[in-house]
């Protein structure tokens, strides 16, 4: 599998704990969950960087 690939797989990860974490936010629920899902969010935008430089 080419890197692109495996760099879109992670841009997909990481939109979905980007998606976790607001969700969490607009419910006013679980703030130290809010702070892991964004951490996720982006250590996985700089995977997808790396792997696309």
């Amino acid at each position: 599998m080419a890197n692109r690939t495996y760099a879109q797989e992670w841009l997909t990860f990481s939109k979905k704990n980007l998606d976790t974490a607001l969700l969490l936010f607009n419910a006013n629920h679980y703030e130290d969950i809010i702070g892991i899902e964004l951490q996720q969010c982006l250590e996985k935008l700089l995977k997808n960087e790396l792997m696309n430089a």
